[in-house]
């Protein structure tokens, strides 16, 4: 009998995973059970709950797409405002040996109707081979807020090209400065910058320096055009407005006096410009006997241009109140306004020269009236 004990024991103790074959049958397969199901029930507790994330995730996503595909089709409907193109027109500025020169031109528009809006573009300087520009936009609104604004250039490529992010002397990107927008695109070398409204803002702001880069000759017209687009909600509907800029800069081919310019008595030439790269320019008046009139040049600060008058032989010149022809005289170079009072002997054309001296350079106004 100690002998069977001790047997049993030996196999109770080798089989303790297995006890439950010698010991009560139900309340041992039940433990067994129990302790079979809980890791079964964890790791279907656990799937529940990443179901259960999972879908909020996808039901957050859902109602950010629609909420998203709303508003799409609202702005897709949105009323939209054109306003009136501003223009700029120039002729081809001549090409300076160094440095730039200032311009100082601003065109600006304001739609008032929900606020005040506001789009600006700036000329603020004539480089060797491109213009420097500026474009400012500013939203005040009454209510609602704003969505974007996005602004695009275009121009004819590849000899001309305007960058909306544009570069100072030494080649480094200038800034863009942001009020109430957080920007969506504004890598240089592009045409598009976007600007995205944040904290529903009824106020904002976005500044850019655009250049525009000419290499085509100087006898080719170039045009560049500026767009801003501000969409916002006025607290009743979508709406656009449209801020559109045209630059034009025409062809210089008025360089010798057969392409003489022609110009009408009364009418002032404005937005031309001289370097020792492009020396002369040439303009025909034609003028009654007798007829008196007054021709003058101002030119921009530290230019020094000559102003001369030919007759239609082109091999005499008229100047300095002097009603007899005098190759010898001239108005005085060195002075920011030039005049020469000229009566006309004859009903003729008549041509008049503006002719820079050496190393000078600048913009020029020139206007003809009778006296």
């Amino acid at each position: 009998m100690s002998y069977w004990r001790i047997k049993v024991e030996d196999i109770d103790l080798q089989n303790a995973e297995r006890s439950s074959v010698f010991d009560d049958q139900g309340s041992s397969k039940q433990s067994s059970r129990i302790r079979r199901a809980r890791p079964l029930t964890l790791v279907l507790i656990g799937a529940l709950i990443v179901s259960l994330i999972f879908s909020g995730i996808m039901l957050a996503e859902y109602i950010q797409l629609s909420s998203s595909n709303s508003e799409l089709a609202k702005l897709s409907s949105a009323e939209t405002v054109v306003l009136d193109p501003l223009t700029q027109e120039s002729q081809r500025f001549a090409p300076f040996p160094f440095g730039g020169l200032k311009y100082d031109q601003l065109m600006s528009r304001s739609y008032f109707d929900d606020g005040s809006i506001n789009a600006s573009v700036y000329i603020y300087e004539y480089l060797l081979g491109a213009i420097d520009l500026g474009l400012n936009v500013t939203v005040d609104l009454n209510e609602g807020y704003l969505l974007n604004i996005n602004v695009t250039t275009q121009s004819a490529e590849p000899l001309s090209h305007v960058d909306a992010r544009g570069y100072n002397d030494f080649g480094e990107v200038l800034d863009i400065y942001t009020k109430g927008v957080t920007l969506l695109a504004s890598s240089p070398r592009s045409s598009f910058i976007g600007a995205d409204g944040f904290n529903h803002t009824r106020q904002a702001q976005l500044r850019i320096h655009p250049t525009w880069y000419i290499t085509s000759p100087e006898n080719q017209t170039e045009e560049a055009t500026l767009r801003a687009d501000v969409t916002y909600f006025n607290g009743s509907v979508y709406k656009k407005v449209i801020f559109p800029f045209l630059l034009t800069e025409f062809g210089c081919i008025n360089t010798n006096i057969e392409n003489a310019e022609k110009i009408a008595v009364g009418q002032t030439v404005t937005n031309h410009s001289l370097s020792e790269r492009r020396t002369d320019e040439f303009f025909k008046v034609h003028l009654l006997k007798g007829e008196t009139v007054s021709i003058t040049s101002t030119q921009s600060k530290y230019a020094s241009f000559y102003l001369f008058v030919y007759n239609s032989s082109a091999y005499w010149m008229y100047s300095l109140n002097s009603s007899l022809p005098d190759p010898t005289y001239s108005s005085e170079h060195n002075v920011e306004t030039q005049n020469v009072t000229f009566t006309s002997p004859s009903t003729d054309w008549w041509f008049i020269n503006v002719r820079s001296v050496t190393n000078a350079w600048g913009f020029f106004v020139l206007e003809v009236v009778d006296l």
